[in-house]
């Protein structure tokens, strides 16, 4: 699975960063700081709210990887 993944450390930077937002979703907090900390160039959900926001850094919201 690590040959797989990339495993990434929440830094305390992040948690703080998280804990205020942009969602009210903890969880989402972190996975989406450390997306955007980390320069990815897509966030993929299905939360209706998050694609709302469109981008959250450069890092693009989509429900979908287009091609």
């Amino acid at each position: 699975m690590r040959d797989i993944y990339n495993i990434i450390d929440i830094t305390s930077d992040i948690l703080n960063k998280a804990l205020s937002g942009p969602t009210t979703d903890l969880v989402e907090n972190i996975q989406l700081h450390i997306a955007a900390n980390r320069n990815c160039d897509y966030f993929l959900t299905s939360d209706e709210k998050i694609l709302k926001m469109k981008f959250f850094g450069k890092t693009q919201l989509v429900n979908h990887i287009p091609q």
